[in-house]
């Protein structure tokens, strides 16, 4: 095991999606700082694939795998819609550790990789105490983007949990990427989609997620692939690689600055937003601001992930869907399909103006969402 260095600027506790953000962002910088990333598992193959919205370009343009002008929507009924014209990119976590490493070799960031575990985090005046694995570390700033609960629980708690395909051999149009196909098998309580997403003509992620409180037997996601596998007329197509994943949905809430000088990144930090599960472009935005104000000189907390107006609408939406107040794939296709896609990317990216968010909420099932809204200010009240 590798002895930690006596001191760094940076400690990125956990090694990462988030903090390869952060190492990508501090490299573009030009900031001569030391950093420690400290993680007993090793991040450099594809144990992940993530895929977010853009306006047609990303600051890790260089690991997007693939990019989609248009989506299909298949809603309950199997009709399906066109979601055009938008951006949707794709990222294997091998492209982006690659281009994040290199990056930093190429910036002269000095970073130093160790394979260890981080047991106890202690503010100390001007500097943080680390105990690992391998011995004592100190650093400036600590980052943490371990997986760990809200700080305050939330009234509402789903799991986006789901089973991926990586497949080859089929004959596929690359261009008819299925963003969500909500004629899949549904759970008790929650929505259930599949989604087929082509990176060239005989290679695709198909995926089936699930939006529920707990987890599914592991024969559940696999009747279910390969059931839409079938229907999308891939079924035949050779399985290279699956990929399992759970992300938390909830609106709790997640505290940016952990204690003096240590801050939390990623899901930790509440990136992850709640009513959809995507984490990385606001990773990626975070990062930026941060690096920012490592190179300025001032304190480096991570930015608000969300609006809070934004985040009170997620609570509103998971509580409809929770309590089964909704058709939950009958309210997501009708919010895909029934606005323009600039209006719906600027909702799901946080950065839509109000009277867009107001025509968006008025296309929804009025009555039941002003029950999940009472029943969510009542909870709120009650905490």
């Amino acid at each position: 095991m590798t002895a930690p260095a006596t001191a760094v600027d940076v400690a990125l506790v956990g090694g990462g999606g988030a903090a390869h953000c952060l190492l990508h962002a501090l490299a573009g910088a030009g900031v001569a700082l030391s950093v420690a990333v400290l993680d007993p598992v090793s991040h450099q193959g594809n144990d992940r694939t993530w895929c977010f919205w853009d306006r047609g370009t990303s600051p890790v343009e260089p690991a997007v795998r693939r990019r989609w002008p248009a989506l299909r929507v298949v809603g309950p009924d199997g009709v399906a819609h066109q979601l055009a014209p938008v951006s949707y990119a794709m990222v294997r976590s091998a492209d982006f550790y690659r281009l994040v490493r290199d990056r930093c070799a190429a910036g002269g960031l000095d970073v130093r990789w160790l394979s260890t575990a981080v047991h106890a985090v202690r503010p100390a005046g001007d500097l943080v105490r680390l105990a690992t694995d391998a011995g004592e570390l100190t650093a400036r700033w600590v980052f943490d983007s371990r997986p760990r609960p809200p700080d305050r629980p939330g009234a509402t708690t789903l799991l986006q949990h789901f089973r991926g395909r990586w497949l080859v051999g089929a004959r596929l149009d690359r261009s008819a990427a299925t963003l969500m196909d909500f004629t899949v098998p549904q759970p008790e309580s929650g929505l259930a989609f599949g989604y087929l997403l082509p990176v060239d003509e005989r290679r695709a992620l198909v995926e089936y997620t699930v939006f529920s409180r707990s987890r599914l037997a592991s024969e559940e996601y696999d009747v279910a692939l390969s059931r839409l596998c079938d229907r999308l007329g891939v079924g035949t197509a050779t399985v290279e690689s699956t990929e399992d994943g759970v992300i938390p949905m909830t609106d709790g809430g997640f505290a940016r600055r952990a204690a003096p000088r240590v801050y939390r990144l990623g899901t930790a930090g509440g990136a992850t937003r709640p009513a959809t599960g995507y984490t990385f472009a606001t990773m990626l935005r975070q990062a930026t601001v941060v690096a920012a104000r490592l190179a300025a000189g001032v304190e480096p907390v991570p930015p608000r992930p969300y609006p809070v107006r934004h985040l009170r609408y997620d609570a509103i939406l998971l509580r409809a869907v929770d309590r089964g107040l909704v058709d939950g794939r009958r309210l997501f296709t009708d919010l895909l399909t029934r606005h323009p896609p600039a209006r719906i990317l600027g909702f799901l990216d946080g950065t839509s103006t109000r009277r867009d968010e107001a025509r968006i909420l008025a296309g929804t099932p009025i009555p039941a969402m002003m029950r999940a809204t009472a029943g969510w200010l009542a909870g709120t009240v009650r905490r």
